[in-house]
Formats: structure tokens, sequence, C-alpha cells
């Protein structure tokens, strides 16, 4: 059995935290790899001044939800806007190619496209 002996970020010596299964470290570094490229990803999504904090947040959030759906009475409701103001921030972002548009039944959905972080990244270059 192996043991490696980690430190707190406090770097405190007297209290060392031992493992014994390497695959656990490897695992819990692969997360922190996952959750810094997804930080790095939103930190690029609030960084972007062409963009309203309610856009860089639907932003965010679809970075973190692909798959999510949104509307503009959910986004209209969720900031407390007018419905002007909810369907101006989500089509701005479909025309700019960050959403996708799809008419179901009487709604406008908006979904983030699957390449969402490239467009994000060729769009801050």
């Amino acid at each position: 059995m192996q043991f490696i002996q980690v430190r707190p970020p406090s770097f405190d010596n007297q209290h060392p935290i031992s493992i014994t299964n390497l695959g656990l470290v490897s695992n819990r570094l692969v997360v922190l790899k996952s959750f810094n490229v997804q930080w790095q990803l939103e930190s690029l999504a609030q960084n972007l001044d062409a963009f309203n904090h309610r856009q860089r947040d639907l932003l965010s959030h679809a970075m973190r939800h692909p798959r999510h759906q949104y509307t503009i009475k959910a986004h209209q409701t969720l900031h407390d806007v007018v419905y002007e103001t909810a369907r101006t921030d989500l089509l701005e972002l479909q025309r700019l190619g960050f959403f996708l548009l799809e008419k179901r039944g009487r709604k406008w959905v908006f979904t983030a496209p699957e390449d969402l972080e490239a467009r994000l990244a060729g769009a801050h270059h």
C-alpha cells in the first residue's frame, strides 16, 4: 500500500493528509482540471464586454448546461425585465451565433450550439 502526504493549502505541517489510493488522487486531479477549464470558459463569458450582465449570465449558464432550452418568458421572469428586453437579449445572442433559434409550437426556443465554447473563444480574440 502506498501513502502520499498531501499538505492542506495553508501548508500547515501539523495536519498532513494521508491518501491510500492513487486512483483517488488521479480522479480528483481530473475533476480539478475539468473545473478549471469550466471556470476559464465562464470567466471568458463574463469578460465579454460587448454583452450586458443578463447575456453574460445566459452564456455562462449555457456552458454549464449545454442542452438547456431558453425562452423569452423564462429570461424575462428570471431577470425581472420587460418582454422586449428579454427578447432583445436572446435575439442578439442568436444573431451573433451564440444561440440557435427554433419555433416549437407557439414558443421560440433558444439553445446553445455544441461549439459554444469555441465560438466564445473566437469572439474574444
